[in-house]
């Protein structure tokens, strides 16, 4: 109610010295009033956007990726099998491709990759967490892509 409020209240029926400054060093301590007469939230400036979530671009030009929990299906009469999701996120359209693999390996996540490109294209900037399985795949693309194999064969199909 308040300091007044409460005060008034209370001298209606009681006389009480220093009543004002009890009140209001009781009201200081309540958990309950101040969550009723606290200030309200004030939230954080946001930052902008980056640069490519604002650009007008193909769907899944910019790419997030990342792998869900493990999973465990099960077909017919056969034992449950684990199964992990790669999840493909176009932060410009905020849409979504997902691809189910055996498992967290390179080899696995590179197929998946593969699929994903085929289907929706190559993207011109791929965004993950630090994950070792990410790490080992940027650094085999890398080296594939510095090898010259690799761009003989791309200048003969250019």
């Amino acid at each position: 109610m308040g300091v007044n409020a409460t005060v008034a209240s209370v001298r209606e029926e009681f006389w009480i010295a220093q009543l004002r400054q009890l009140v209001k060093s009781v009201l200081h301590h309540c958990v309950i009033c101040k969550k009723a007469q606290g200030k309200p939230y004030r939230t954080n400036i946001m930052p902008p956007l980056p640069e490519f979530r604002v650009q007008r671009k193909q769907p899944f030009s910019v790419t997030g990726v990342d792998y869900t929990g493990a999973l465990w299906i099960k077909e017919g009469k056969q034992n449950p099998e684990k199964v992990y999701v790669i999840l493909f996120t176009c932060p410009i359209t905020r849409g979504i491709h997902l691809e189910v693999v055996g498992n967290q390996s390179d080899d696995s996540l590179l197929m998946a990759f593969r699929k994903f490109s085929s289907r929706k294209g190559f993207p011109s900037l791929m965004l993950s967490d630090n994950a070792t399985t990410f790490v080992a795949a940027s650094a085999y693309l890398k080296t594939m892509a510095d090898s010259h194999l690799f761009q003989n064969h791309l200048e003969k199909i250019v």
